[in-house]
Order: C-alpha cells, then sequence, then structure tokens
C-alpha cells in the first residue's frame, strides 16, 4: 500500500499547529528548567513556595491545611481549596520541585484555549499562533511561573478554558472549569460577579447573567466575612493595603463611591502607569478595542491599582495571574473589532491583510521592545547554583524528618515537608535551628540577626553541627554555645 506524501497546502495548514506545540513544548523545558535551577540555587522563599509546599504535604497525608509559618489555617489567610485537589500530586512525585513543573505546565496549558479562541474569531491561524506565542512570551506570565508556587496561578488557564467553553455555548465544562477557578482564590469570586454582567449584558444572556451575578456576590460575603474570620480569628487582613480608602470593605466601597477625585488621585501615580504600560504593551495594547472584553479584567485591575502595597502594581508577582487571561481574551477580540472597522473602509481582502500586517507590527515591535528585559533572562543567572548552594542543601538531610525546624527564609522551602517548619526570624518553639550567615537574612539586618542568634543561644541552643557559614543549633542539648569565624566572616557589622 502507498503512503501518500503529505502536498505542500497540507503542510503548511498544519504548520501553525506544529509550530505551536513546539512553542509549548519549548516554554514547558525551558521554564521548568528554570524554575527547579533557581530553587536549586536557593533563591526560593519561605513566602510563598515553604508555606504551599507544607500544605500540599500536609493534605496528602491527612493533616489538612494547617500553616505552621502562619500560624492558622491557610483559610484564615486565602480561601483555596484548590490545595486539596494538589494532595495526589505528592502521592505520585512526594517532592516540592513537582508544585514548580505542574505550575509550569499549568500557566502553560492557558496557551491552547487562546489558540481556539484566536482561530475561531480570526480566522486565520497564523495570527492565532502569534497570539498564543505572545502569551508564552508574556512577562507577566513567565514572573507569575518563576516566583516560586501560588495557588492563583492555577486561574489564569482555568479562566481561559471557562471564557471559550462559554465561548462556544458549552455551559457543563464551563461550570466546571468556573468553579475550579473559583476555588483557587477568593477573589475569583469578584470575576464571576463581572463575568455575570457580561453575560447579561453583551450575551443578553439574563438568566445566566444574574445567576452568576448573584453567586459571585454570595462566595465573596461567604469568604470575606464567614471564612475567612472563622479560620483567622480575625477580619479579612489584606484589607490595611487600601487603608487610605478606609479600613472595612464597606467602607473602602463608600470612599469609591463618594470620592472619585480622591481615589483618582492615588490612582494617577508613575509607578501605576507604568504596571498599566507593562501590563497591556505587549499584546500592543489591543485589548482596548474591545471594552466589552476589557471590562472582564476590571475586578483584578482594579484590585492592584487601588492598592498600595508595592507587589501588587508591579508584573514581578503572582498578583496579575487572574488579570492575565482577560488581557488576552481582550487582545484577540480588540484585533477582531479592527478587522471590522478595516473592511468597512477597505475591500475585504485589503482590509484582512492591512490588520494583519497592524496587529503583527505592533505585537512584533512591542515584543522585541519587552524581549530585552526577558523574565528569563533576569533569571538565567540561576542556571548554575554554585558548590555552596550544593553543599548547604546536603547538610539539610541531617536533620530528622519529623523534627519542628525554625530556618532562614531561603532554607525551608528545602525542610517543609514537616507538620512544624517556622522561619527563624518569627517567634517559635522549634527544637532544631539551621542557619547560613552567607544567605539572605530574613529581612533583617546584620546586627539584628546576630542579635537574634545570640539570643537562641542564650535560650538554650547549642551548635551541634558547623560546616563553613551553616550552622545547626538543637535545644536543650550538650554543644558549642561560641560563634565561629568563619560563621561571623559574612556579617557586616
Amino acid at each position: 500500500m502507498l503512503i501518500k506524501r503529505p502536498t505542500r497546502r497540507q503542510i503548511l495548514s498544519n504548520l501553525p499547529t506544529l509550530l505551536l506545540a513546539l512553542g509549548f513544548l519549548t516554554y514547558c523545558l525551558g521554564i521548568s528548567a528554570l524554575g527547579l535551577r533557581r530553587h536549586a540555587a536557593l533563591q526560593t522563599h519561605a513566602y510563598d513556595l515553604g508555606i504551599f509546599d507544607q500544605l500540599v504535604w500536609s493534605a496528602a497525608h491527612g493533616h489538612g491545611l494547617y500553616s505552621s509559618i502562619l500560624g492558622w489555617h491557610f483559610f484564615g489567610e486565602h480561601v483555596s481549596p484548590i490545595l486539596y485537589l494538589l494532595a495526589p500530586l505528592y502521592w505520585i512525585f512526594d517532592d516540592v520541585r513537582s508544585l514548580l513543573v505542574f505550575q509550569t505546565l499549568a500557566l502553560a496549558s492557558g496557551a491552547i484555549p487562546l489558540w481556539w479562541l484566536a482561530k475561531k474569531h480570526l480566522q486565520n491561524p497564523w495570527l492565532a499562533l502569534l497570539c498564543a506565542l505572545a502569551y508564552l512570551a508574556y512577562h507577566p506570565l513567565v514572573y507569575v511561573n518563576l516566583y516560586d508556587f501560588h495557588e492563583i496561578a492555577l486561574a489564569t488557564p482555568l479562566l481561559l478554558f471557562t471564557f471559550w467553553y462559554l465561548d462556544e455555548n458549552r455551559y457543563w465544562p464551563f461550570a466546571l472549569c468556573l468553579l475550579l477557578a473559583v476555588l483557587c482564590k477568593e477573589e475569583i469570586s469578584e470575576i464571576v460577579f463581572i463575568l455575570g454582567l457580561y453575560c447579561l449584558i453583551k450575551r443578553r444572556q439574563k438568566l445566566l447573567g444574574a445567576g452568576l451575578m448573584l453567586a459571585g456576590l454570595a462566595i465573596f460575603a461567604l469568604d470575606i466575612w464567614v471564612i475567612i474570620p472563622h479560620f483567622r480569628g480575625s477580619d479579612f487582613a489584606f484589607v490595611s493595603r487600601y487603608a487610605y480608602l478606609g479600613d472595612s470593605v464597606p467602607a473602602i466601597i463608600k470612599t469609591l463611591m463618594t470620592r472619585p477625585g480622591y481615589v483618582l488621585e492615588h490612582l494617577c501615580t508613575k509607578t501605576k502607569l507604568e504596571y498599566v504600560l507593562a501590563v497591556f504593551g505587549p499584546v500592543g495594547f489591543l485589548s482596548f478595542l474591545s471594552p466589552s472584553h476589557l471590562l472582564l479584567a476590571l475586578p483584578t485591575l482594579a484590585q492592584n491599582l487601588l492598592s498600595d502595597y508595592q507587589p501588587q502594581i508591579s508584573i514581578n508577582f503572582q498578583y496579575t495571574a487572574p488579570l492575565t487571561p482577560f488581557v488576552f481574551i481582550a487582545a484577540v477580540m480588540g484585533f477582531k473589532n479592527l478587522q471590522g472597522y478595516l473592511s468597512t473602509n477597505w475591500p475585504v481582502g485589503r482590509s484582512r491583510t492591512l490588520a494583519m500586517w497592524i496587529a503583527t507590527a505592533l505585537i512584533v515591535l512591542l515584543g522585541l521592545r519587552y524581549l530585552a528585559d526577558h523574565p528569563t533572562l533576569t533569571y538565567a543567572k540561576y542556571l548554575n547554583p554554585s558548590k555552596d548552594a550544593e553543599r548547604i542543601i546536603a547538610n539539610l538531610e541531617r536533620i530528622p524528618a519529623q523534627a519542628s525546624i525554625a530556618a532562614q527564609d531561603s532554607l525551608v522551602p528545602y525542610l517543609s515537608h514537616r507538620r512544624q517548619i517556622y522561619l527563624f526570624s518569627k517567634k517559635h518553639q522549634a527544637e532544631y535551628i539551621v542557619l547560613d550567615s552567607s544567605l539572605a537574612k530574613d529581612k533583617q539586618s546584620d546586627a539584628q540577626y546576630l542579635n537574634s542568634v545570640q539570643d537562641a543561644l542564650r535560650q538554650g541552643y547549642a551548635i551541634i553541627y558547623q560546616d563553613r557559614s551553616l550552622l545547626i543549633l538543637r535545644k536543650q542539648v550538650q554543644g558549642s554555645t561560641e560563634l565561629p569565624a568563619e560563621f561571623m566572616e559574612h556579617l557586616n557589622l
């Protein structure tokens, strides 16, 4: 039987799909490798990889979601039941690195529904490929991916799948993906509400729209005023990031409605303008050409821009994760609107060609600008972890697996597979303390750090092991209480 060779037309028609698969694979392998090397270089942190590692490990072993680092059940911090669904990951790969790889695979999967959406609405597989690759190269996405692990990162692909299934009128998978997104974090309830408003106004689906709006409000109220206070023993703590607006959610809403000039004054700052440029610049600002779809980005965008907490107005952290899907959805629909506008003034063939070249030029030129400081270049310095990092990590095996430990920030993610792990700089009653003076000092000055170490030695801890700048202390045992010279030489006093 003769096998026909594919024609040139068939090869070209399949080429965008093959290139997307190549881009997906490159992202997964490259970003996973970079994230793992960053971890190997002791550049991951207690906040938040250590916290999430302990939570998933604890859930996998039937201990619930209590965080010894925070000092309460995680639902007192954020309502993130999705963490229970991650527990099976540790039944198979009981290693913190599996969280980092899983996060990469999850974020990369968002390119798939975006590709489907762009192919459907732009009617051009090459433009769809451009959108999907722009997503995989998107600065905020890569920063979220490489900055430890966060449950909110999982909302990015889930929201993209949610919108795709809504656009296809496939309501059961739509409901499932939206439910999973809601399980990621309490702030997704705001997106549920705005998605309902979108269905009501744009899609003319009164029942679905009203249902989603009511569900969003109910979930928000339940999370903020019932679940979090119950587990924390106090009100929702993150209101403090909006202190200039009020000391409670109702007070903040009142200020937003009655003092628009005051609010605008806090919004119009150089830092916040740069944030908006960094979010929308890589897609050529095409998102602004579809206001109805950009509306879906409003909850997260407003939440970040209204905050006075600096990480929220930076693309370097996890706070853009729920925003990213709607930046790209609006960009796709904005480009579709651009095509429609041009087709009213130009012949159909020419208008599509012109629109394609305009969009491509915008994304490529702005992409070249942003590639100059791409996150992968920032993190490339971690590709070759030092021998010191390898030595320090190897020495951590000396501590019993079940022992309670207090450790410096970057050591915590290596020790968090246990029920009692603490930051050294915070109050604790740990049996062991692990320190290395060559590493970051948990936001303490060297003098404060030294004082904390000396306090521990005065309170009954003794040095039971030393390797250069690394010390392992244990409570109520015989050992040295003199700090060695190799430990002291890394302190600037």
